[in-house]
C-alpha cells in the first residue's frame, strides 16, 4: 500500500486520486496501461510521460502491454492509491524483466518562495551517484536505482547539476540548464544507459499538486479489485 505522510486526518479526504505513466524502460516498445481493465494510457514512448487520469481511490490491478495488445502483460501487478493521492508510475527496467515503480507526488501545494526538486534514479545500469550543483552545492548521496531522494527546497534560479559515481567521483551524467520556479516541485528521472543507447539523461518533469486542482468530485466509477 503507498503510503502518504501528508496525508492529515483531520481534513476531509478527497475520494479520487491522479495517476500517469512515464516510459523508463530503455528496450521496451510503445505501451498501453491498463487500470482493472480500463485503458488509462495508450501507445507510450521510451521517455514520454501521459497525462494525468483522475481516478476512485482503491485498489487497482495494474497490466502493462505492448502497444494494441491485449494479451500476455509485459506487467502485471497491484496497486493502492489512497484518496487524494497523486502517483507517476514509472515503466522500468529491462526486457523481460521489467516492472512499475510508483512514485508518490506531494498533495499540497507550498508558497514558501522555493523550488523544490528531487531525483529518481531508473537507469538499470547506471551506479550509484552523488548529486550536486555545479557549483559543488551537494543535494543527495549515494542514489541507487530505484531510489526515490527527498526534495531539496533551493532558491529558484537556473541550475546544473552533475550526478557523480558514489564509488569513484567521476562524472556520469551533467545535467544542464535546468530552470527551477518558484513554489514549485520538480522530480528529475535518470534515464538510459551508461556507455550504451539509449544513453543516459534527465527528464525533468514538474510535478502534479503544481497544477492539479484538489476535488471531491467522484468520476465514473471502476470496478475495483
Amino acid at each position: 500500500m503507498f503510503y502518504d505522510d501528508e496525508y492529515n486526518e483531520f481534513r476531509q479526504p478527497e475520494r479520487v486520486s491522479h495517476v500517469r505513466v512515464l516510459h523508463a524502460s530503455p528496450n521496451a516498445p510503445r505501451v498501453d496501461i491498463y487500470a482493472n481493465d480500463r485503458l488509462i494510457a495508450r501507445n507510450i514512448l521510451y521517455k514520454e510521460f501521459s497525462e494525468y487520469r483522475r481516478i476512485p481511490s482503491g485498489n487497482y490491478r495494474i497490466r502493462v502491454y505492448p502497444a494494441g495488445k491485449t494479451k500476455n502483460p509485459v506487467i502485471s501487478t497491484r496497486l493502492t492509491a489512497i484518496p487524494g493521492s497523486i502517483l507517476t508510475l514509472a515503466v522500468i527496467g529491462m526486457l523481460p524483466n521489467v516492472n512499475i515503480l510508483p512514485v508518490l507526488e506531494p498533495r499540497f501545494p507550498q508558497s514558501l518562495g522555493r523550488s523544490c526538486v528531487r531525483f529518481v534514479h531508473v537507469s538499470p545500469n547506471a551506479p550509484s551517484v552523488n548529486i550536486s550543483t555545479s557549483s559543488g552545492t551537494g543535494l543527495f548521496k549515494n542514489v541507487s536505482y530505484k531510489n526515490i531522494t527527498n526534495y531539496a527546497c533551493i532558491a529558484p534560479s537556473n541550475y546544473t547539476f552533475q550526478l557523480r559515481s558514489s564509488k569513484t567521483n567521476n562524472v556520469v551524467l551533467t545535467v544542464p540548464n535546468v530552470r527551477l520556479l518558484p513554489n514549485k516541485f520538480y522530480t528529475v528521472y535518470i534515464v538510459g544507459l551508461v556507455v550504451k543507447t539509449p544513453p543516459l539523461q534527465a527528464l525533468v518533469a514538474l510535478d502534479g499538486r503544481t497544477y492539479i486542482k484538489r476535488s471531491d468530485e467522484v468520476p465514473l466509477n471502476y470496478d475495483q479489485v
